[in-house]
């Protein structure tokens, strides 16, 4: 099972802590920028982030090249969207007939959303024309405008969903605002998509909750193919434990929740869901892991570590015999 959606909550949390460009001319390299900014604790943090830090390498790695929205996290957002705050879809997603085939059309319009904003927001169509001379030594222009509306709504900050993907988005979300464990969960529920700002050990963190109320909060999932018995090595594997840790501590430390409940929406295309929650045990797991990850963070900045590897954070490294390693049947040569 993979899980299609590390969540709207993460690529917009991604979103919210992207290195803000330099205003005055810089002639330093971005990773020099970005240790500096660590050094000064300068930049926001969130679990998107902090979940890199199984080496500094990767961390500064996933900071200075993040990772854009596959299709599966996209149309993950536009069904939380659609369940959570309808009324905000025209104002985050842009449904299109058609949009970049991969190839030269994505280059295109990578080059076209790395223009400088100024010369986006001035001259838009000389930027679509040299980025077309850029990725095509033959073709029409033509063959290619449908490519200004889709970057034209990225620029505008949304999402763009084919007419496909909005009815499916549409009758999954229908089902699950009808089912009635799902309705009774939304029902408790205060607020919807809220965004919280904390200070934790020297660091500034930004984080989204799919829903928030008092004593429990939840986060939708979209997975590709649902099975809730298998969800928890999904947990490990995508490292959802720090995302956990990081809501659940970020709520507590703003005095918003005291020992909040925690569960899941789990749903799939094929209109299965489940709400599984995630045990009290679990989630103080989760917190002491955040934290242990912060005392990786700041022992990498303070030590000016960023080019260390995966031993850095290691006081030994041994490679011990596994228990399921085979034996060596001896009795073969025993004499009879």
């Amino acid at each position: 099972m993979g899980a299609m959606k590390n969540s709207a909550i993460e690529a917009q949390e991604q979103e919210a802590v992207n290195i803000a460009p330099i205003e005055q001319p810089d002639n330093r390299s971005e990773r020099e920028i970005l240790i500096e900014r660590l050094i000064t604790r300068d930049i926001s943090m969130s679990y998107s982030k902090l979940k890199n830090l199984d080496s500094p390498i990767n961390f500064m790695s996933a900071l200075l090249k993040p990772k854009s929205k596959n299709a599966g996290m996209n149309f993950g957002s536009l069904v939380d969207c659609l369940v959570l705050e309808d009324h905000k879809f025209h104002e985050k997603f842009a449904i299109l007939s058609k949009g970049p085939s991969k190839g030269n059309q994505e280059e295109m319009v990578n080059d076209i959303m790395n223009a400088h904003p100024l010369d986006l927001a001035t001259d838009f169509d000389k930027v679509f024309e040299q980025a077309f001379k850029d990725n095509y030594k033959s073709g029409k222009i033509e063959n290619v405008l449908h490519l200004k509306a889709y970057c034209r709504a990225l620029l505008s900050g949304k999402d763009c969903v084919t007419q496909e993907e909005y009815d499916k988005a549409v009758k999954i979300s229908d089902h699950l605002k009808n089912a009635p464990d799902v309705a009774d969960e939304l029902c408790v529920c205060e607020e919807f998509q809220k965004k919280i700002r904390f200070e934790y050990m020297g660091w500034k963190f930004v984080a989204i909750l799919d829903t928030w109320s008092p004593t429990l909060f939840h986060d939708f999932k979209f997975v590709s193919q649902l099975n809730p018995d298998k969800f928890k090595w999904e947990i490990e594997k995508y490292d959802y434990e720090m995302q956990i840790g990081v809501y659940a501590t970020g709520l507590e430390i703003l005095g918003l929740s005291t020992n909040p409940k925690f569960k899941y929406v789990l749903y799939d295309d094929k209109f299965n869901y489940s709400v599984p929650e995630v045990e009290v045990g679990y989630i103080d797991y989760c917190k002491r892991k955040f934290e242990y990850y912060m005392m990786r963070l700041n022992k990498m900045v303070n030590e000016r570590a960023f080019d260390r590897s995966y031993d850095y954070f290691k006081s030994k490294n041994i490679l011990y015999k596994p228990q399921w390693a085979a034996g060596f049947d001896m009795t073969i040569f025993q004499d009879e």
